[in-house]
């Protein structure tokens, strides 16, 4: 979601993330968004993109990130490996924020289920504050398909809905009927 700018620590370390977000002062979107990855390999249909994330004021920390893209009979597989190459253990969340398009001009009329039984609670600065809400009865239920009409979502979802291999699906369907699906496994437990 979001952090404070205030100073936070971990291992002995302090980090002092940087406001990119100026109309809510807070840090967003992450350390790595604008950092040039290596392309370590390149197939038909996979590639494999990696960096070496060095220490830094925001994050003080040695770590190297490897994603890996993979186009297959299913969709778009995308897997993220953080090794820790610090001598102290290192604190990680990995977050990604897919697009799901609509073969419409506008988003009207468009249907969206996110499978989950609850959300994170956000403060004025759309800061978590550690709340979690149930979703039933709430306007930011989704967890059966209904129009997107009306609805900002600026929400982290959590307590997802899974099925038998663990998969959670997300899915939006434009009024056309064009569907596009996001699937997470378990080493995701929040959806934004």
């Amino acid at each position: 979601n979001r952090l404070s700018t205030e100073p936070w620590s971990f291992s002995g370390r302090t980090a002092l993330p940087s406001v990119d977000d100026h109309s809510t002062g807070t840090a967003i979107h992450g350390l790595v968004r604008w950092r040039p990855f290596q392309i370590d390999q390149v197939n038909q249909n996979r590639c494999v993109l990696s960096l070496l994330l060095h220490p830094s004021p925001e994050y003080p920390f040695l770590s190297e990130i490897a994603v890996a893209y993979h186009l297959g009979s299913l969709g778009l597989t995308v897997t993220a490996t953080v090794t820790n190459r610090d001598d102290v253990p290192i604190p990680v969340g990995v977050g990604f924020h897919p697009y799901l398009a609509v073969t419409t001009s506008t988003i009207e009329g468009a249907e969206l289920e996110v499978p989950a039984h609850a959300f994170v609670a956000s403060g004025e600065r759309l800061l978590p504050t550690g709340e979690i809400l149930p979703v039933q009865g709430h306007a930011l239920d989704f967890s059966i398909a209904k129009t997107v009409n009306g609805h900002e979502l600026n929400v982290t979802y959590t307590e997802l809905i899974r099925d038998d291999t663990g998969l959670a699906t997300v899915k939006l369907r434009d009024r056309n009927g064009g569907l596009v699906e996001l699937q997470v496994d378990r080493t995701f437990p929040y959806i934004q």
